[in-house]
C-alpha cells in the first residue's frame, strides 16, 4: 500500500521571503514597472518597496503561510487597530474574498474595477431606500452612514468614494436631487412625474 506524503503549508518566515512571495504572483507585483499592489479594501495604489508592509491577513502575526501573507501600503495597514472580534471577523472574510478575485479576461475588468462595483450597488440602493423612506437627508449624513453600512455588511468603502457614488445618483440622470450647498445640502427623491407635468405645462 503506497503511503502519500502531506507537505507543510510553505512558511514565510521575514519579510525578504514574503516580498520573493509578493513578486511570484502577477496581482501582487508588477514586473515591468517594479511595483507592488497594496491589497487593502478599495485602495489599489502601486508602491515601491520601501512603502509595502507585510500583513498577515487574518490579524494574527504567528500564522505565517504564505496565504497568509499580502502587500499593503501604510495607511491600509493601520485600518484594523481598534476593532473588535466581530469586526475583524468581517475584515478577514472580505479580505478572503477580494484575494480570490481575479482579472476577468472576457470583460477587460480588473480585480480592483469588481471590487468597486461591489461596493457601489449596495451603497447605492442603500441611499435611494433611505431617502424613500424619510423624505429628506442632508449629504454628509448619507455619506458617512453609508459608507459604514456597506463596509459593516458587504465590502470596504471609504467615505471620498461614497461621497463620489452620491454625486452620480445626485447627477441629472439620477434618481436623487441635492437642494442646497456643501455637505449640509439635503437629498431627496427626484420626482419626475411632477418635472415632466411642470415642463409640459409650460410658463403661465
Amino acid at each position: 500500500m503506497e503511503i502519500k506524503v502531506v507537505r507543510p503549508h510553505k512558511l514565510i518566515r521575514n519579510r525578504t521571503e514574503a516580498l520573493a512571495y509578493f513578486r511570484s504572483r502577477s496581482d501582487y507585483y508588477n514586473r515591468k514597472a517594479k511595483l507592488y499592489e497594496c491589497q487593502g479594501d478599495n485602495c489599489g495604489r502601486m508602491l515601491p518597496e520601501s512603502e509595502i508592509v507585510d500583513d498577515h491577513i487574518d490579524n494574527d502575526r504567528t500564522n505565517n503561510k504564505r496565504t497568509n501573507h499580502q502587500p499593503l501600503c501604510k495607511s491600509c495597514n493601520t485600518h484594523n487597530h481598534g476593532k473588535t472580534d466581530e469586526q475583524m471577523k468581517k475584515i478577514i472574510k472580505r479580505r478572503r474574498r477580494q484575494s480570490d478575485l481575479t482579472f476577468n479576461k472576457s470583460s477587460d475588468m480588473s480585480p480592483q474595477i469588481t471590487i468597486n462595483r461591489a461596493a457601489e450597488e449596495p451603497f447605492k440602493k442603500w441611499v435611494v431606500e433611505q431617502v424613500r423612506i424619510y423624505g429628506s437627508i442632508s449629504w454628509i449624513d448619507l455619506v458617512d452612514a453609508g459608507s459604514e453600512y456597506v463596509t459593516q455588511n458587504h465590502i470596504s468603502l471609504s467615505q471620498p468614494t461614497a461621497d463620489r457614488y452620491l454625486r452620480k445618483l445626485t447627477s441629472f440622470i439620477g434618481p436623487l436631487i441635492a437642494i442646497g450647498v456643501g455637505n449640509s445640502r439635503q437629498v431627496e427623491l427626484r420626482d419626475k412625474s411632477k418635472e415632466a407635468s411642470d415642463s409640459s405645462s409650460g410658463p403661465s
